[in-house]
């Protein structure tokens, strides 16, 4: 699913900037240290790839033209009108950025430096082949402010058609001109980590990010040792990160990590993108788990139906991942893993069943997923999780086993409104374990060698009873092997990317008309037919798939598809957006409430932590409770926490010195404080309540009595409760009566 995300997240950099993107032609104006490398080619030189890429086809069926002309003309009229300051800026900004959308541009930093008290040193720079418009975009942010400040290190300079706008390490070229002219030594172009870096991605990039990982590190090293001394000078141990970053570092193996690149281009007349983790074997620590995935097999890959809009497979031993992460917390912190270890082994003793030995082990390093439109439906809700298990027998006894403690533990936090469980369930002589609640019923069922997991038990029943031809007899999926070149891949994603299409079109088509339809009523004119029509769309699809593998160099990710973003399309926006908003409709009342359970309790403890300080502090004062609570704050007896209710709004202002935490809380606790008689006070007196009008007390409200009890009253039990205590009141001058909020404000 990695790849699913990195193209989503490319799609919106492309789309949104009008195909902008990293290019590596203006590597060769960028020192060979850099640490940081984000270039890109601009809209006027995409080349011929572009122009009979399918994006553009689309596009070019698509009111995209009328979007970027006249309907932005006439929405920056319309803000011109409103708002004539704004609108000048945007119009500014927008005239700035538009030779970094057409033309070759670089970004980079480079020559970093950690400083003990002073800022990081080093060079920022950004340089644009805006050819005749060079000269014009200099003028231009010249006239800005932060380039008239004489203090800034920003300077600007021009040369041959190339702008370069540098911020820091300007004493290192003293003429900017060397820059440019490539006299600073070796440039990244040529240097051996960024060429390794680049060869791993497409040939023809419209762009390229590249990040020197082993730099980055070192630069962390520098900011540890910086900060210490820092501290240091105000007599200051090392901050917590600064003690945990050397285990950190060895755990995770970071330096064996060396560079990170990414590019996005089109290949023939796809959309493609590419990422690449340069650590070299032997591998440790991070790079190990997620470097060592062995090939998907293809028993896997026949676990997905051949009809599949969504699919894919991976290699994942959970396993190895649970044991990793119990390492890299032995590392950090012993006496954690400890607890964690004990914790594990008395469950083992008291159920027979080890949670990781037993039920995690049990799991097979082989998963698949597809969404079928015969098995669950067409929509995500209907995705299948198989997993090919390794031991049956004790997987389903460890499931079986947790399911009960799970119960056990439910029923504790539940009351008579809320009550989840996991319910055995036999059908058709399967055995599905099922959570059942509002919207959604989460469901695993095991028969034979695999475990099916899915939303509903419908979805497992039916993906369990699955017969039919697999994935790998399908045209297209097998189509996109033959981009592997014969290389074996530890995961793979797959949409067919006209069967998304049909199931979203509809939805994808309202959600754009959401906005372009609040800007009619507005007053702003939109295009027509933003999306195309379905029948023009159709003829340029073609299948969308990602694929990851390993080397002795590092590891892979590649993927193409017809359009950016396709993974979007085929999760169906709407759908999704819809679906989350019904599923946390009908589950927060659930989850509000046990919210709500869980703040009475933690207010019961704050009142019943507040009367016991107050019975100490009347041992050694004639058994007399403090006048206020300011006092318990200053003898440390209690905290600042301890006088906020969870279910409030209140927060104490940080940095108060202790007696001025003191005063705070008397003028802002969330509780009522009644001393009263003090260690004499009757068992049915009100000792602490909450306040009305700092918390909701619409439901009810804890109070804490005079034998020290908290009970969780509801309106009408606090309103005679607090009748009782003044009818007490009468006959007793230390004794206050105290208003009932519940009453009508005309009887108070």
């Amino acid at each position: 699913m990695f790849q699913r995300i990195c193209v989503m997240v490319m799609a919106v950099v492309v789309c949104g900037v009008g195909m902008q993107a990293s290019a590596q032609p203006l590597a060769d104006k960028v020192p060979a240290d850099a640490m940081l490398y984000i270039g890109w080619q601009g809209i006027d030189q995409l080349g011929a790839e572009y122009e009979q890429s399918r994006f553009k086809a689309i596009l070019d069926e698509s009111g995209y033209k009328e979007l970027v002309g006249p309907f932005f003309e006439s929405l920056m009229a319309r803000i011109s009108e409103e708002k004539p300051g704004e609108a000048m800026m945007a119009a500014m900004v927008l005239d700035l950025l538009k030779p970094l959308r057409d033309y070759p541009s670089a970004l980079y930093a480079a020559n970093i430096k950690m400083k003990t008290q002073a800022p990081p040193s080093g060079e920022l720079a950004l340089i644009v082949h805006a050819g005749d418009e060079a000269a014009a975009l200099r003028d231009k942010l010249m006239k800005l402010p932060p380039f008239q400040d004489e203090h800034m290190p920003l300077k600007v300079h021009v040369r041959n058609g190339y702008l370069l706008l540098l911020y820091g390490g300007i004493e290192q070229y003293g003429d900017l001109t060397t820059l440019l002219d490539g006299g600073v030594g070796q440039s990244l172009k040529t240097a051996p980590k960024f060429i390794k870096a680049a060869a791993a991605n497409q040939p023809k990039p419209l762009g390229m990010l590249y990040l020197d990982l082993q730099k980055s590190v070192r630069l962390i090293d520098e900011g540890v040792v910086h900060e210490t001394e820092f501290r240091k000078t105000d007599e200051m141990g090392p901050s917590e990160f600064a003690r945990a970053w050397p285990k950190l570092k060895q755990s995770l193996a970071l330096d064996g990590l060396h560079a990170l690149s990414m590019s996005m281009g089109f290949i023939e007349r796809d959309f493609g993108y590419s990422l690449f983790i340069h650590a070299p074997t032997p591998r440790k620590g991070l790079a190990a788990v997620f470097g060592s995935a062995q090939p998907v097999q293809e028993e896997t890959l026949r676990l997905i139906p051949a009809t599949s809009m969504m699919a894919g497979a991976a290699t994942f031993d959970l396993k190895e991942i649970v044991d990793f992460v119990f390492d890299f917390i032995g590392q950090i912190e012993p006496q954690e893993r400890q607890k964690i270890d004990r914790a594990l082994a008395e469950v083992a003793e008291q159920h027979g069943v080890h949670p990781v030995n037993d039920l995690v082990a049990s799991m097979g390093s082989q998963w698949a997923y597809y969404a079928d439109q015969n098995v669950g439906g067409s929509g995500l809700l209907g995705t299948v999780f198989v997993n090919r298990l390794r031991d049956p027998e004790k997987f389903s006894k460890s499931v079986q086993v947790f399911a009960a403690m799970a119960n056990d533990a439910l029923s504790e936090l539940g009351d008579s409104e809320v009550n989840m469980n996991i319910r055995q369930s036999d059908i058709g002589g399967k055995t599905i374990y099922h959570l059942s609640i509002p919207y959604l019923n989460p469901s695993i069922l095991v028969d034979g060698n695999r475990m099916y997991v899915g939303l509903y038990p419908q979805v497992v029943v039916s993906a369990a009873n699955w017969t039919g031809k697999d994935i790998t007899t399908n045209p297209q999926f097998v189509a996109t092997h033959r981009w592997m070149d014969g290389k074996k891949f530890a995961s793979v994603d797959f949409i067919d990317s006209d069967q998304a299409m049909v199931n979203s079109y509809a939805n994808v088509v309202a959600m754009s008309q959401l906005g372009l339809g609040f800007a009619d009523m507005s007053g702003v004119e939109t295009p027509t037919m933003l999306i195309p029509p379905l029948d023009r769309i159709r003829p340029h699809l073609s299948p969308s798939a990602a694929f990851s593998w390993t080397d002795d160099q590092g590891m892979y990710f590649q993927g193409r598809g017809p359009l950016p973003g396709m993974g979007i399309v085929a999760v169906n926006p709407q759908y999704s957006m819809a679906s989350t908003a019904m599923m946390a409709g009908v589950l927060l009342p659930a989850v509000g409430r046990a919210r709500e359970i869980a703040n009475r309790t933690v207010s019961a403890s704050n009142m019943a932590g507040i009367y016991v300080s107050c019975y100490t502090y009347s041992v050694t004062n004639d058994d007399k409770f403090p006048p206020n609570l300011g006092v318990l704050i200053e003898d440390g007896s209690i905290h600042v926490k301890s006088v906020i209710n969870p279910d409030g709004n209140t927060h104490c202002p940080p940095g108060l010195t202790v007696k001025q935490q003191a005063q705070w809380v008397n003028q802002n606790s969330d509780y009522l404080y009644f001393p009263g008689e003090g260690a004499n006070m009757r068992s049915n007196a009100i000792c602490l309540m909450h306040d009305p009008d700092k918390v909701d007390i619409s439901e009810g409200m804890n109070i804490c009595f005079g034998d020290g009890r908290v009970e969780w009253l509801e309106p009408h039990e606090v309103s005679e409760t607090i009748r009782r205590h003044n009818g007490m009141a009468k006959d007793r001058p230390n004794m206050p009566t105290i208003p009932d909020p519940y009453a009508n404000p005309f009887e108070r």
